[in-house]
């Protein structure tokens, strides 16, 4: 079987790019589509990942990281509680 990579990061940017609009729209966050678009871009990149040999354990932490970064990039660090609540409300969104 043949695996495109082009298609699954385009896949994975349009998921990624949901995923951030959702959260934004859902925290009333007026932010640029530049800088989701580069978060999406992050975390698409992320899926290259998966073609590296390491164990499961290091790639959920990984992607933890990677989830991270993609809220940093798109919606920036004001302070703690800001981030963290990004960070839940994009779990919550990519688990609904």
């Amino acid at each position: 079987m043949k695996v495109y990579i082009d298609f699954i990061l385009f896949l994975n940017f349009g998921f990624d790019f949901i995923l951030l609009i959702a959260t934004s729209y859902l925290l009333k966050r007026n932010i640029s589509i530049k800088r989701i678009i580069l978060g999406a871009l992050f975390g698409s990149l992320s899926t290259l990942i998966l073609f590296i040999s390491i164990s499961s354990f290091i790639l959920f932490i990984l992607k933890i990281i990677i989830s991270i970064g993609m809220i940093l990039i798109t919606f920036s660090y004001k302070n703690f509680k800001y981030t963290i609540k990004n960070i839940i409300h994009l779990y919550l969104n990519s688990i609904i």
